[in-house]
This record gives C-alpha cells, structure tokens and sequence, in this order.
C-alpha cells in the first residue's frame, strides 16, 4: 500500500504529475492546470485533499496534511469526528476533504468539482440458486488471484472461507486470557473464537499464531494514544481498536487477507432480519445498536444536537438510492462498509500492513448487491450463499456456527482501567469538556456497557485533542 502525497501550484511551469494507489490516482495537467483525484469504487484506499491560496495538497492520510493545513474543528467537523460512532464518514477539520468512494474530485484555480463515476445500480437479477452459487464462488476466486499466503481468521464463516479458497499456509487470531478461564456468552458473542480458529487452521494445515492480550496491554494510554493518531478521528470501538491494531502489528508478512464486507454484502447481521430496523426512517444500525454503542444520554453537550445531524446523513444516503427495496443493502454497502474500511486502512497503515478485503471486490459487490434477499437467506439463516461455497471446504462446526462479533475483552481488570484513566481526566482542566459532560463521566460506571462505550469514546476524544490541538470554533 503506497502512501500518496504532493502539493501542486497552479501558474507554475511543471511536470505531468500521476500516482496511484490501487484504483485511487492523482493526476496533474499543468497545460489544463487541472488536478483530478480519483478514490476506488468501495473505498479500499483513502484519499484526502486541501485546496490551498496558489493551488491544492492531497494525501491518503489526514495527518501529512496537517503538517501545511492548521487543525481547526467546528460544530460541522465535530459531528464527523463523532461519525465513527455513528458509522457515517467523514473528516473533521475545517478546509480538509475526503474524495468519496466511487468520485472524482477536479481541481482549477476556479474551485473544485465532484463527480460520481460509479454507484450501486438496481438491476434484474435472472440467475438460479445454483447459477448464483457457482458465479459467486468465480467472482470471490478472480478476487483472490495473487492472493497472499497469509489470513486473519477468526474461526467464523468469512474468514475462514477466505483462507480456505486462497490455501494460505499462515493465520493470525487474536485473544484474551479471560476468554479461555471465565467466558460468558453474550448476546454479541456465543462463544469464544479460539477453539474455531484452531479447528479451521487444523483443517486447513495452516501455522496458527494467536496474539493473547491481557487488559494492562490494552489499557495503556500510550496505546490508546497511538490507535487515537493513527485514526486521525476519535475511535468508536473501544479496546477492539486497540487489539486490532496490535494484531496488524504482529502479522510478520507484508499483506494478509481479512473477511471484512461480507457481512454487508451477503447479509450477516441480526439487523439485516430486524423488522423494526428495516422499516425505520433511520440507519438501520441505529435501531438495532445505539441504545448499547450510541453516546449515553448525558454525556455530550446539547448544543451538539447528534440526532438532528443523524437525520440529516440518513435523508441524503437514502435520496441516493434507486430501488426501495434495497435501502437497507445499499446503507450497509455505502455508509457502513466505508467505516469499516477506514479502520482497516488506519490501523493496517500505522503498523505497517497491507491489509486486503476481497469481499469488497466491485465486481463481487455489483452482482450480489442485486441478489434478491429470499435467495441469500434460502437455508433460513444469514450468508446462505456463502455457506453453500463453503460446504464442502471447511468443519461443519464453522458452516452451523451462530454469526459472532469481533471479540471485546471482558476481564474486569480492563473495566477498573478505564475507570481509573475516567477519574484522571475528570480531574483535568481539559479541552475534552467543552464537548463532553464532566459529572457524567465522574460517575460513569465502565461495568455498565453504554457507560463503558461512552468512557472509551470520550478518553479517545481527549486522547485526540491532545494530539492534535486543535483551534475549537464550537
């Protein structure tokens, strides 16, 4: 994964300039004074730019341009930074931009011009289940060519479906001590993930590595600090972050494969079988996870007004959908997914990793996306399609497994943690409480999972302003 960045000065005598990365290009015509970024169909790259008083910067990272552009956040730019937990993109700073998925961004010294080259498209779909099945099987292998010989597996079905149709011969899980002694299943987590890994990578005669983390690892601030950077917005995901960058870190090859995308494109979570969230005038997400992962009433400042701004992301993602009857594939695919990904290209990035999602093939997303729903859930259950690729490839344990989310820890050391580090900050004459609510975080209780969820999200809002300082126009 190549890193791009450049400055062009319009009315300087130049050079043609073209880079890429991936699909994602930067072109310069000094004879048309015209730059064109162009970002990759589903966002597998990121691609940033600042227009400038003589011309433009880009990157594909937020922090090279941070180096020439001075960090200012307004209300606008906090409703992106608090995106991440509302799972919809964006980027904070004031006079900073994203090239979106499937767009392309031309810049003259008269302004700058976005143009959508590529969205999902409704279409017909005339194959039979069979037709389907096989189809999909070629388009994931076509997806795979030149696939690295290693994988992250999990032990569920994406993963290890994955590992099993590339034939790597290394994998990486991650784990926690408590998982072993104490776990207690969860409506999130049936069961660990370990015992499934190590069947799958007994199976397929892999060398295993299992990164085993205990809570004094993922409670350091230094960590916190380092995940909180590489993001470049404030983190939504608790100690997931961290181990998931930790374990990125660990993989000793240069590129690995990773299963992201196909919960959201074949169907895989409880939201997708949610009647409530599918009739909702909201993301569907929201009804399904906000009262547990959405911040707890109390603690950010009114004035932030998160619901209206919500209602404001939902009307424009679904004005761009042609089909109702795919509003809820499309949100997952266009507002989810690039979430996902961001995380995956930030933590990947700053550990050094090439991390790739064949799931997010375009040629893959176009034909299942258009996939009627009874025919991805034809055996009663979510992924169908996928475990009929994967019947005869991997245990039957995996192909009956209940869909698990990645793991958290539970170890109530962790939990004290976060507590302490909570108390520390409340005691602080800190920038963070211009945002957040300081009563509410001294008596937050970490034990409690929304309270948990909004600790960890305001310790790495405090983490990020302390990064980088930035002039709050609030």
């Amino acid at each position: 994964m190549a890193d791009l960045f450049g400055r062009i000065r319009f009315g300087v005598t130049a050079e043609p300039v073209s880079c890429a990365d991936g699909d994602t290009t930067v072109t310069w015509d000094p004879g048309r004074q015209t730059v064109t970024l162009v970002r990759d169909r589903l966002g597998e790259r990121p691609l940033f730019y600042a227009p400038t008083s003589d011309g433009v910067l880009y990157s594909s990272t937020q922090d090279a341009l941070l180096a020439h552009v001075a960090p200012v956040l307004d209300l606008d730019g906090l409703h992106r930074a608090l995106a991440f937990t509302l799972n919809v993109p964006g980027v904070p700073w004031s006079g900073v931009h994203e090239v979106a998925p499937g767009t392309s961004v031309t810049v003259t010294p008269s302004g700058a011009t976005t143009t959508t080259y590529w969205r999902l498209t409704a279409r017909e779909h005339t194959d039979d289940l069979g037709t389907t099945v096989a189809t999909i099987r070629d388009l994931l292998g076509a997806a795979l060519e030149d696939a690295p010989a290693a994988s992250l597996l999990s032990g569920g079905l994406d993963s290890s479906l994955l590992a099993a149709l590339a034939g790597v011969s290394t994998t990486y899980e991650v784990d926690f001590p408590e998982y072993r002694e104490r776990f207690v299943p969860t409506e999130e987590r049936a069961a660990p993930d370990g015992p499934f890994a190590a069947e799958v990578a007994a199976h397929l005669g892999t060398a295993h590595h299992t990164l085993t983390l205990d809570a004094a690892t993922l409670a350091d601030p230094a960590l916190r600090r380092r995940v909180v950077q590489a993001y470049g917005t404030p983190p939504g995901w608790g100690d997931r972050d961290r181990s998931a960058y930790l374990l990125y870190r660990a993989v000793r090859e240069k590129t690995v494969l990773s299963g992201e995308g196909a919960d959201e494109l074949f169907g895989g979570y409880a939201t997708f079988f949610d009647p409530a969230a599918q009739d909702a005038t909201t993301f569907p997400w929201v009804v399904t996870y906000y009262d547990d992962y959405g911040p707890a009433p109390g603690a950010l400042r009114p004035a932030l007004d998160l619901p209206g701004h919500l209602a404001d992301e939902y009307a424009r993602a679904v004005a761009e959908v042609e089909d109702p009857t795919r509003i809820v594939a499309h949100l997952f695919l266009t507002r989810a997914l690039p979430v996902l990904l961001a995380r995956k290209n930030s933590l990947s990035g700053a550990a050094g990793l090439d991390v790739r999602t064949p799931f997010t093939d375009p040629r893959l997303v176009e034909y299942v996306y258009n996939v009627p729903w009874s025919m991805k859930t034809f055996d009663g259950r979510e992924k169908s399609l996928l475990r009929a690729i994967a019947r005869d490839l991997l245990p039957r344990s995996v192909l009956t497994r209940v869909k698990t989310a990645y793991p958290s820890t539970c170890d109530p050391a962790y939990l004290a943690a976060l507590g302490r580090e909570a108390a520390r900050l409340v005691s602080l004459d800190h920038p963070v409480f211009e945002i957040a609510d300081r009563t509410w975080l001294g008596e937050a209780d970490p034990a409690r999972p929304r309270d948990r969820n909004t600790v960890e999200w305001i310790l790495n809002l405090a983490a990020w302003l302390d990064v980088y300082h930035p002039t709050l126009a609030l």
